[in-house]
């Protein structure tokens, strides 16, 4: 049960999970992340041969931030799944307006 943003890259995520597969263990990975992260490891789950459970809080429907820092196309979930979108990439694509309206003041995110 690996936690996909702390596992190193999705690349090493990935690797976990072929390697768990050789042993027959399945692939029951941690989430918790924006959008971003959610629809990024949702990939990396939609490439394993051994995938049981994505394992993770999207609550983010609730936060408008977490809405505006992304763009995407149509609901990401829907009664308890997460749909992948067709389109090159992962899915979202980062929406730099609504990220400087939530920046940190101060913190040199924007140069």
């Amino acid at each position: 049960m690996p936690d996909l943003q702390k596992a190193g890259d999705l690349g090493e995520a990935q690797r976990i999970a072929n390697l768990a597969n050789l042993y027959y263990v399945p692939f029951a990975p941690h989430m918790v992340a924006s959008y971003l992260g959610a629809m990024a490891s949702c990939n990396v789950c939609s490439s394993v041969p051994n995938l049981m459970v994505l394992e993770g809080q999207i609550y983010f429907h609730k936060d408008l931030m977490f809405k505006e820092i992304v763009t995407f196309d149509g609901p990401i979930v829907e009664n308890g799944f997460i749909t992948l979108s067709e389109k090159p990439g992962v899915g979202v694509e980062i929406n730099e307006e609504g990220m400087k309206k939530y920046a940190v003041k101060d913190v040199p995110f924007f140069k």
